[in-house]
């Protein structure tokens, strides 16, 4: 028996080792990744203006209409504008009456159309006087009268004036001419931008 129990534990042991050196060898396969070392780069700019001589050819960009180079692909603005710019303000006889600032930048002709109507039995002028400049000294560069018959919601619209665009903003100055120095106008307003 007791050489059963021998041979028992020496074919254990024999096992374990077996054992043990398989896993010992998966060990050995498994190693650290070498490390690199760090290299420093040098990055720099091209200089800011780049000299040509002789004859570029460029045949794969595009142009306009005149053989220049187009460098953006923007649509060109629109060539006019509308704008109502008063809807039934009061202009009282002997006063005036302002409205704006409208923004104008960029467009090189205004015309104002004005509608009023006016209190019974009145017959009235109203005088449109478009300014430019700052609030504290303003340009009137063009005006005109506009006669309208008393009180009809029929009156047309008209032109009350027009001109080139002197400034950025455009105030439009309102007053009210009557026979007998007394009423009220309510008016409407469109301004008609153009290049």
């Amino acid at each position: 028996m007791r050489r059963k129990v021998v041979a028992g534990i020496v074919l254990a042991c024999a096992a374990f080792m077996a054992g043990g050196a398989v896993q010992g060898h998966r060990q050995a396969g498994i190693e650290a990744a070498p490390t690199r070392t760090v290299t420093p780069v040098e990055v720099t700019n091209f200089p800011a203006l780049q000299t040509v001589s002789g004859q570029v050819q460029v045949g794969n960009l595009p142009v306009d209409a005149d053989g220049n180079l187009r460098v953006t692909g923007t649509a060109p603005g629109p060539s006019f504008r509308w704008i109502k710019i008063a809807d039934g303000v009061t202009v009282t006889a002997n006063n005036s009456t302002e409205i704006g600032p409208f923004d104008v930048g960029g467009w090189q002709r205004a015309r104002v159309y004005t509608r009023a109507r006016y209190d019974p039995g009145n017959s009235a002028t109203l005088y449109v006087q478009p300014r430019f400049g700052p609030p504290d000294a303003q340009f009137t560069f063009w005006q005109e009268g506009q006669s309208f018959s008393p009180c009809c919601s029929a009156n047309p619209v008209v032109s009350t004036g027009s001109g080139a665009v002197e400034g950025p903003d455009m105030r439009v100055l309102l007053l009210l001419g009557t026979q007998d120095q007394n009423g009220t106008a309510s008016v409407e307003m469109w301004l008609y931008l153009s290049n």
